[in-house]
């Protein structure tokens, strides 16, 4: 038997070299404490294989005692379950008898549908005697006009309107549907259920078959529904055959349902309107009387329940019990299951709420079963649970004797053994889950980032394998900490110097996925480029740190500027500055007023570093971003015209002695709050483009001319289209008195003005309109 058991764990033969923890993790003192896993299990399950074998023989004669128990009940379940079904099924057929009924009548709604459409858009002329029978009657007490044949045979139909309307359209309608009498006739002979036939037009016209009794002239409030809503394109957008709620008869105290269709009219221009919706009133009556009629086994009784919760139709029998008359008839008008409080109604209630078409139920003692037709009724079975009670009864007598001997036999031989085995799988369980758990407490810190476990915190196992484990997992833990610190400092250190912008345009999840040659075009960027104002001579006298420390005090300045109107800096130019704005160009326009806020500021807190003036220019244009260099060295950087306009721009500033000069480009695409603060400067001829680039200068706030300037733009903006027109004497008189005044734009055409009365037009400018032209980078 130990040899069994030796096998069944695995164990290793003497040969076998069993694997030893590194010795700086295991002291000596450690290992003579350990022993395997396999040998500490052995120790501790020798003795229980006898008491496992009683317990096997114990399990086997409770199993065959309650087998032969459920062999006996089994029988006596299935027949309670063939009575749910049963019930089920007796709902299921009844619903199908009273949803066949009105299946026909659906069919014929559709038909009268298509037979009614037609005669609307047919002309029809009476004939001498049919204009003869109609005639025309006032009941101004009712507020409508009837129009009705009081001369043909059982006055055989109505026609009525709201007073509003002609009498030519009411003629109209009459005429055209004079010619379906023969087959409404028909029609409410072979169903004599059919109450009436009625069409409701669109302009309060209505027609009724058969002839309507002065006594209910009042028939549009008989059943509280609006027949042409209930089937309009709001309520009835498909177009389908639509049912109304059960109402009763206020003249006849019959229950019965409306089924509507509606009536489309094609007209010449095309297309086709709600013209009016046929009503078919049917008698329920009969179907009352069959559902009353029904006999349903073991005192179960059949209802019939409207949509609105209404009980119409009950069996005979339980008609007293709701206070219902027999033949679906009520003593006290009608039941409403909505305001009765016992469980049955409340269960039926329930049902019907839940919008389930069939399903079964228990509540108290009954059991009900409903199914709801595509007609606004649905059937419901009432079945006292005292035969299924029965069943389970007589279930439960024969098995619990065989049970309960079963039990007490199988208690007294287990009590005893169980206790011993689980005083032992206590033991085993707490050997070997308690050091787990905290080996996976703390793997979890380490997954957490958390790497501070220490050796003292792991618990030290009687067994090897496990006492192992604990100090490979502090070994993971430091080597994973100083692994991911490693990898954070360089991944910090990366975007320091390659933008994270650049990677996500570029599309890759980090800078390890960056390869030569990746590549993408940015269909609208904006760039901006930003340099100091005569760089040299303020940092002449400075030594090396002191210029390194005042440039950065200044782009300490500007560069949140640009971060926070979504940009981002694509590279220092020694005291210039490059950025890109992939989103908008407005946020270029607005990162570059709020430089001049921020150079502003530089200038007031400057301390000892000197004061600076800045230029700015801006282009907005398709760019194309990738990586460049060879393998071993790369760099990610943008190419396109817009970077050498933008960066020619900034050094016209220059020229034209102003702060921020943006392309054309660049201001069309910004909202007029920020065109406002712009002039147009003219076109602009830069060396080595093949057109012209047209410039706007952008006035900042701290502009001492500012407000001149921009007073100017549009007086400006004249003598440019003048010059660009070749009238350089108009030009010339509307910038001089500009000029004068020190506005450097106006200076720029002055002269230009005159150099072109005096000497001539450049012979590279003798066709079209004339520009500025750019020969290098800062001269004009």
């Amino acid at each position: 038997m130990r040899a069994a058991l030796l096998a069944l764990l695995g164990r290793r033969s003497k040969s076998a070299v069993e694997p030893e923890p590194p010795a700086s993790a295991l002291g000596l003192e450690v290992l003579r404490r350990t022993q395997p896993l396999h040998r500490w299990l052995y120790r501790r399950l020798r003795w229980a294989v006898l008491p496992m074998f009683l317990l096997a023989t114990l399990v086997f004669a409770f199993c065959f005692s309650v087998g032969m128990s459920l062999v006996i009940t089994s029988g006596m379940r299935a027949m309670g379950s063939d009575t749910v079904k049963a019930v089920e099924l007796i709902t299921g057929q009844c619903s199908q008898t009273v949803g066949a009924y009105f299946g026909t009548l659906r069919a014929l709604a559709e038909f009268q549908r298509l037979q009614w459409q037609r005669a609307l858009e047919t002309p029809r002329i009476p004939d001498e005697d049919e204009l003869a029978a109609y005639t025309y009657i006032h009941y101004d007490d009712l507020n409508v006009t009837l129009f009705n044949s009081l001369e043909r045979a059982n006055h055989s139909h109505t026609c009525f309107c709201n007073p509003n309307v002609s009498e030519e359209e009411i003629e109209e309608y009459t005429w055209r549907t004079g010619g379906l009498d023969p087959m409404l006739q028909d029609m409410i002979s072979a169903l004599p259920t059919i109450r009436l036939i009625y069409f409701s037009g669109s302009n309060s016209f209505v027609r009724t078959y058969p002839f309507l009794p002065d006594e209910c002239h009042g028939y549009t409030d008989w059943s509280g529904v609006d027949w042409f809503a209930t089937a309009d394109e709001i309520n009835d957008p498909t177009r389908s055959i639509v049912y109304t709620d059960l109402y009763q008869d206020p003249y006849t105290h019959e229950w019965m349902i409306s089924c509507l269709a509606p009536v489309y009219r094609h007209i010449s221009q095309g297309g086709e309107y709600l013209d009016g919706v046929i009503g078919i009133d049917t008698i329920t009556n009969s179907i009352i009387s069959t559902v009353s009629a029904v006999q349903v086994p073991w005192n179960g009784y059949l209802m019939l329940v409207s949509r609105s919760g209404l009980v119409v139709g009950i069996s005979d029998y339980a008609a007293s019990d709701w206070g219902m008359g027999t033949n679906g008839t009520t003593d006290n008008a009608t039941v409403d299951i909505t305001q009765r409080g016992d469980r049955v109604s409340k269960a039926i209630n329930d049902a019907l709420q839940s919008g389930e078409k069939q399903g079964t139920k228990s509540c108290g003692n009954s059991l009900i079963s409903w199914y709801s037709m595509d007609v606004a009724l649905t059937m419901v079975l009432v079945l006292p649970e005292q035969p299924l009670h029965k069943f389970r009864q007589t279930a439960l007598e024969v098995s619990l004797p065989t049970g309960l001997g079963a039990l007490l036999l199988l208690s007294l031989g287990v009590a005893g053994i169980v206790l011993w085995l689980w005083l032992q799988v206590r033991n085993i369980t707490n050997g070997i889950t308690t050091p787990l758990g905290a080996v996976e407490r703390a793997l979890r810190h380490v997954g957490r980032g958390d790497f501070q476990t220490s050796e003292d915190e792991l618990p030290h196992s009687p067994i090897r394998e496990l006492c192992n484990t604990t100090h490979v997992v502090m070994e993971i833990s430091e080597q994973l900490k100083t692994t991911i610190d490693r990898i954070s400092s360089m991944k910090n250190a990366s975007e320091v110097f390659v933008p994270k912008n650049f990677i996500d345009l570029l599309s890759k999840p980090d800078l390890t996925q960056l390869s030569l040659n990746d590549c993408c075009t940015w269909p609208v960027m904006s760039v901006l480029f930003v340099d100091i104002r005569g760089f040299v001579a303020l940092t002449e006298h400075m030594d090396l740190r002191s210029m390194f420390e005042f440039l950065n005090y200044y782009l300490g300045k500007l560069v949140p500027v640009i971060t926070k109107n979504n940009g981002f800096v694509d590279k220092y130019i020694g005291d210039g500055m490059m950025a890109l704005f992939p989103r908008s160009p407005e946020d270029c326009a607005r990162a570059t007023l709020s430089i001049f806020d921020a150079v502003a500021q530089y200038n007031t807190t400057r301390g000892s570093f000197p004061a600076i003036s800045i230029g700015v220019g801006v282009a907005t244009g398709p760019v194309l971003i990738g990586t460049v260099g060879v393998a071993k060295r790369l760099d990610v950087t943008v190419l396109g015209d817009v970077v050498n306009i933008s960066s020619r721009l900034e050094a016209l500033t220059r020229g034209f002695n102003c702060n921020a000069l943006i392309s054309g480009t660049c201001v069309g695409r910004c909202p007029p709050s920020i065109r406002r603060l712009t002039r147009y400067v003219g076109g602009i001829f830069l060396k080595g483009k093949g057109d012209v680039t047209q410039v706007y200068e952008m006035v900042a706030a701290d502009d001492p001319q500012g407000e001149t300037k921009l007073a100017n733009a549009e007086a400006l903006a004249l003598a440019i289209s003048r010059f660009a027109a070749r009238d350089l004497q108009g030009c010339l008189d509307k910038v001089r008195h500009m000029a004068a005044a020190e506005d450097p734009v106006a200076q720029v055409y002055e002269k230009r003005c005159l150099q072109f009365l005096t000497g001539g037009v450049p012979k590279s400018m003798a066709d079209g309109d004339l520009y500025i032209v750019c020969d290098d980078k800062t001269s004009i």
